[in-house]
């Protein structure tokens, strides 16, 4: 007899969590019997195990048929019919077959029925009859520990590939464009026993990297992955290949990309070094060149109208002030041009010589001596400017020297002519 599938439909819905691990709990309390066609027969009169059995027993009916359930001899229709006290029960346990937490003879056969895994993705649970373990509750076996590192990989793969074939669900194909000729190369996903071994102790480190930038809007995140496309149908010699052909020539694989890649940004750190050079030498220059333009403005806005003078002493003592007063302005300009040209060759030290600090080596270490003689034409020339400050400074001062000799001249010259009216004068009188 059977009890109606209708109370113990086993394939309305996938086991929850909880329910599947009841299940196991059941299989192994039964001492793990042989599975035929998804049943086993289940026969004890240990007052534990009945127990065990009975505490799940009405949670595991919405996903394990049972057939003939009997206790102490007697046919269970309805769970309102168990007796309170039981000696024996026999009967026939149906287990889950829907969603991916099943039992599973063996690897083999996990890996035949489970198509999430070509995407990289594990069931949270599953069980291997053959190995006695619970995946998701016990300890994970060294095969399990390979297939997650290996389904990280194929997720990782997935990810970076251009798109996913899976025209044959068992066997999807991971389509890699190569961007300098458009070629096409195709990676047949299918997970063995065998290919467990071929993913030990690998490291796929570099494939979860580049993963992690896809979709990055950045210049350099979007060449790794070019690049990457590139190194693998250079290093492939064929359109299409399989995931163990791919693991087993992974490291070369690795080894040539950090290569490209270590070109690339060699070539790509001496453009960008030689553009900071160029920006830095023309800024430098750029303000060397406002400086010594505003200095001439103000060194050749020196008034010569002192060399027109009145002769009144009223307006001969203004101009003396007035050149004085001039020179003194004008030098203590000159003297913060002078402390300025420190300024913008302290900053112009500093972008040179951050550059000059970076370790640059393949083509970019060219440029450190570019770098060296630009350090060193700055100091040169702002010595120079310096030197042509300090005689500006001095050339100030020249207008009203001149402007008091002038005066002075001009002033002996009156006073000669003054005396010499003088004596005219008093010779007219006599």
């Amino acid at each position: 007899a059977k009890i109606s599938s209708k109370q113990f439909d086993r394939n309305s819905k996938e086991a929850s969590p909880q329910m599947f691990a009841d299940t196991v709990e059941i299989y192994r309390t039964a001492g793990c019997p042989q599975i035929e066609e998804d049943k086993y027969s289940l026969q004890t009169e240990d007052p534990d195990q009945i127990k065990r059995l009975l505490a799940v027993f009405n949670n595991i009916n919405d996903t394990c048929g049972i057939d003939g359930l009997h206790i102490n001899g007697e046919l269970i229709l309805r769970p309102d019919d168990i007796p309170a006290k039981i000696k024996k029960v026999e009967c026939e346990i149906i287990l889950p077959t829907k969603g991916q937490r099943q039992f599973y003879t063996s690897y083999s056969s996990f890996f035949l029925s489970t198509p999430s895994l070509t995407k990289g993705e594990l069931p949270d649970q599953f069980y291997i009859t053959s190995q006695d373990y619970f995946h998701g509750s016990d300890e994970l076996s060294p095969k399990s520990r390979r297939l997650q590192n290996l389904l990280k990989a194929i997720e990782s793969l997935t990810v970076l590939s251009d798109f996913r074939d899976s025209q044959i669900e068992s066997k999807p194909k991971l389509i890699f464009t190569n961007p300098a000729d458009n070629k096409s190369l195709s990676i047949t996903i299918g997970i063995t026993e065998d290919l467990l071994e071929e993913a030990l102790d690998k490291n796929y480190t570099l494939l979860h990297e580049l993963a992690a930038i896809v979709g990055n809007e950045k210049l350099d995140s979007k060449q790794k992955i070019l690049m990457f496309k590139s190194t693998l149908n250079e290093v492939t010699n064929s359109s299409q290949i399989d995931i163990n052909e791919f693991l087993k020539g992974s490291s070369n694989l690795f080894e040539v990309y950090q290569k490209n890649l270590g070109i690339y940004l060699s070539e790509f750190s001496f453009e960008k070094t030689r553009t900071q050079l160029l920006e830095a030498q023309t800024k430098i220059s750029g303000d060397l060149a406002k400086l010594v333009g505003d200095v001439t403005t103000r060194v050749l806005s020196i008034p010569v109208s002192f060399l027109t003078m009145s002769t009144t002493a009223l307006e001969v003592f203004i101009w003396i002030i007035a050149a004085i007063v001039t020179s003194s302005i004008l030098t203590e300009l000159l003297d913060q041009y002078r402390r300025q040209v420190g300024r913008v060759e302290d900053a112009g030290n500093l972008i040179l010589k951050n550059l000059l600090s970076k370790e640059l080596d393949g083509p970019v270490a060219e440029l450190s001596t570019v770098i060296g003689e630009t350090v060193q034409n700055l100091s040169q020339d702002a010595a120079k400017l310096r030197r042509l400050l300090v005689i500006f400074i001095l050339l100030s001062w020249v207008p009203a020297l001149i402007c008091v000799v002038v005066i002075n001249i001009h002033h002996q010259e009156l006073v000669v002519e003054q005396k010499s009216n003088s004596r005219l004068k008093r010779a007219r009188q006599h």
